[in-house]
């Protein structure tokens, strides 16, 4: 009865081969899976050669020196605020909830919800203390979601240094990454990263402000104060940004690790 039973699901899978190879075959027979896309320059004559020697693309139109694609982009903020005009506030980040039944559908931010977000996040910083200005460092901790996005352009916002902290990097690269900046603020998404914080706290004296995304416990609170550190959510630097009495735009800083 055992083989009988092996026999059957090998039958199965082996007709199942079959049939996804044969649709592989005809499809490959049928269409076109090597359309070629058209090249937009002479693959042989990609740049033109100035007086000077320097070359420029083609499909260049002019010879000067194209400084931005669009007049109206200059940085990264400016981009954003292009793609709000450009899709008439579409959708700008997307991510997945569960729900009781057990899907996952999308739910999305539109640009001028990350954009009044991160503006809000920006002047809330200031708020608790920290500066704006290329002279300040803001560390982020956390996975790939719509608040990692909304806190980079706060930082952009503020004119301050993006330092990412990425934990595929591994512990040590992130106690160096601090160590050289000498960061004193980290965003971090979950009360557990901030604790790790706190574990290491010899190895990072120049962290005094720890910003956590999701909920955390009274108990945090209490361990960050024994500490000298303040922690905040993320929900409450948004408030206190969006309540400030003093709000101005400034430039865009980034630092790549």
């Amino acid at each position: 009865m055992l083989l009988d039973e092996y026999g059957n699901t090998a039958a199965v899978t082996l007709a199942a081969a079959v049939s996804l190879g044969a649709a592989g075959y005809y499809w490959s027979r049928s269409g076109d899976p090597t359309h070629k896309v058209a090249a937009i320059v002479d693959l042989k004559a990609q740049t033109r050669i100035l007086p000077d020697g320097s070359r420029v693309a083609s499909c260049h139109k002019g010879d000067a020196l194209m400084e931005t694609y669009y007049a109206d982009v200059k940085t990264i903020s400016d981009a954003v605020r292009r793609g709000l005009r450009e899709s008439a506030d579409g959708r700008m980040l997307g991510y997945r909830k569960k729900q009781a039944d057990g899907t996952s559908p999308y739910h999305w931010l539109s640009y001028k919800e990350v954009i009044d977000r991160s503006v809000d996040v920006g002047y809330g910083l200031r708020e608790i203390g920290i500066e704006p200005g290329q002279k300040t460092f803001v560390g982020i901790l956390a996975k790939n979601r719509p608040e990692w996005v909304i806190c980079e352009h706060a930082v952009y916002s503020n004119c301050s240094i993006l330092i990412p902290l990425y934990e595929t990097l591994g512990p040590s690269a992130i106690t160096y990454i601090i160590s050289q900046t000498e960061m004193r603020i980290v965003i971090v998404d979950e009360e557990a990263k901030a604790e790790r914080l706190l574990d290491e706290r010899n190895k990072y004296p120049s962290i005094k402000v720890i910003v956590v995304i999701e909920s955390f416990s009274k108990a945090l609170l209490g361990r960050a104060e024994q500490a000298g550190v303040m922690v905040y959510s993320l929900a409450d630097i948004e408030s206190k940004g969006h309540s400030a009495a003093h709000r101005h735009s400034l430039q865009v800083g980034v630092m790549c690790t």
